[in-house]
């Protein structure tokens, strides 16, 4: 398990001391913000950071489970190609 610290006083990033990227999304005291080019904007009123870690760990682990069937059983893997190949479909005939 990676440990996650989300009580941050000032804002940590990883690029040094360049200036940050527009888009990029830190935890700032408990808070999830995205850098819009200018300041740091808060993306929702509230969030529970637990809960979006907790599901990016269970969204993880079902990938994880569904790589390794995928590798098990060729029948499995062939139809989450053709699903995703239909899902993408889908989604541009919606967009």
């Amino acid at each position: 398990m990676i440990p996650v610290q989300t009580d941050f006083q000032i804002p940590y990033t990883t690029n040094g001391n360049e200036r940050s990227i527009e888009g990029e999304v830190r935890a700032i005291n408990g808070q999830l913000k995205v850098f819009d080019g200018s300041a740091w904007v808060q993306t929702v009123d509230s969030i529970d950071l637990g809960t979006v870690v907790d599901w990016a760990k269970q969204k993880m682990e079902q990938e994880l489970r569904e790589a390794e069937m995928a590798e098990q059983f060729p029948a499995f893997a062939n139809t989450k190609e053709n699903y995703e190949l239909i899902r993408r479909l889908v989604e541009n005939e919606v967009a």
